[in-house]
């Protein structure tokens, strides 16, 4: 009786794993539905321009001097970076000497 339950057992098991294995490679064979073309639209239309108000032109005191525009001025410049130390000879840990 024990060897037909194990037999019973192993066959079962062999089924399962072949269904099993199965499913999997068929899922792997599907490509996934992932719709249509995507359309981007915005989500609010812009505000239609505002009329502007009737504004009446007023004129401004004339100087006899232009008012100066700001200067552009350079940076500082930056010091150059500090020279490292010079290392000589193979410091890799490789050991692959033949």
């Amino acid at each position: 009786m024990t060897r037909k339950t194990t037999l019973v057992g192993a066959t079962v098991g062999a089924v399962l794993a072949a269904l099993a294995m199965t499913v999997v490679v068929k899922a792997g064979a599907v490509e996934p539905d992932l719709g249509g073309e995507i359309i981007v639209t915005p989500t609010a239309t812009p505000p239609p321009p505002s009329p502007t108000p009737a504004v009446t032109p007023t004129r401004k005191k004339e100087s006899a001097t232009p008012t100066p525009s700001r200067k552009k001025t350079k940076a500082d410049p930056v010091p150059p970076p500090s020279p490292t130390r010079v290392r000589s000879g193979d410091d890799d840990e490789d050991d692959d000497d033949d």
